[in-house]
């Protein structure tokens, strides 16, 4: 009885201390996990119902558990409705460095698969050469970005036209115009630090508030941009509020998740796409590539009319 209380406890506390989220660091880290910690309340309070009917823990427990759930809503938002007619396809994905020495292969051979124009692409295994590299993205001509150096570099294979402008943030990210028969667009790939200690915490803020910032002052009348990247942050995140306060409109792939799992109660959703100005996009979790992320399928449509991009 002492350890299904003392252990109902703590759950309560971590839910607790998850709903301050919006706090920051490092309630941030148990808002990241309320949904296992919904889980595991849900859990103990089947498990209190069985063995301990006389306590009223059960009923808190589940009191708890729905708190989190509510919490955790985007989690459950339905995936946004699938553009009418497609402009641009991405595949958006962090490889996992050399968790799986064929995940470059199987990346690629999901954008031909899906069709893709662009393949945006972090943490390239380090063991593949520029040959094996530019063999293997055979089909996608047009390259940007670091191939080597830190495993945070974002890299764009491309079949359409495109045009460096720089690193929002030297190292942890970069952007690029690219040319589509419907215009120019600008398009930035994040991939942030983990923010397990307070000063990642704010550069991971610093990063994405950044390149946000960026985007608005780019994006004018009748274009459009897109971020897209590995955002170290769950969909119901205080900072993914603060992007769309500032213009960012978020598309949600609905239930599933994106890291360790696409189950939502195994896994997180914390591979995020976020469009800006005069656009509209949907987004799928892809299968599995042998990375402990799954891949982004980002499916773009521009307004019809000509867009145009201040350079």
């Amino acid at each position: 009885m002492r350890i299904f209380f003392w252990i109902s406890l703590l759950v309560i506390a971590c839910i607790s201390a998850g709903m301050l989220g919006a706090f920051g660091w490092p309630f941030e880290l148990f808002s990241s996990l309320l949904t296992q910690f919904a889980s595991a309340s849900f859990l103990l309070a089947g498990l209190g119902k069985v063995f301990h009917r006389q306590s009223r823990m059960p009923l808190l427990l589940a009191v708890f558990a729905v708190v989190a759930l509510i919490g955790a809503r985007e989690q459950f938002f339905f995936a946004d409705t699938l553009v009418d007619s497609r402009d641009l396809r991405i595949v958006w994905a962090n490889m996992g460095n050399d968790r799986d020495e064929n995940s470059f292969a199987r990346l690629f051979r999901l954008a031909r698969d899906e069709r893709a124009d662009m393949v945006i692409a972090s943490e390239i295994p380090e063991h593949l050469s520029k040959e094996e590299i530019f063999q293997e993205s055979n089909g996608f001509p047009n390259i940007l970005g670091k191939l080597a150096g830190a495993r945070t570099n974002i890299v764009m294979f491309s079949r359409l036209p495109m045009e460096e402008i720089g690193s929002v943030t030297e190292k942890w990210n970069s952007g690029f115009l690219v040319e589509t028969n419907n215009g120019t667009f600008i398009i930035a790939g994040v991939h942030t630090p983990t923010p397990l200690l307070l000063q990642n915490f704010h550069r991971r803020n610093e990063i994405i508030l950044g390149v946000v910032d960026v985007l608005n002052e780019s994006v004018t009348d009748g274009s459009a941009g897109i971020l897209v990247g590995d955002f170290n942050t769950v969909s119901w995140s205080g900072l993914l509020r603060s992007i769309h306060e500032r213009g960012g409109t978020r598309i949600s792939y609905g239930w599933r998740s994106s890291w360790n799992s696409s189950l939502p109660i195994l896994g997180l959703p914390i591979d995020q796409v976020f469009v800006f100005g005069d656009a509209r996009a949907s987004v799928r979790v892809g299968e599995g590539i042998g990375s402990d992320h799954y891949p982004l399928i980002v499916d773009v449509e521009f307004n019809p009319r000509a867009m145009s991009l201040a350079k």
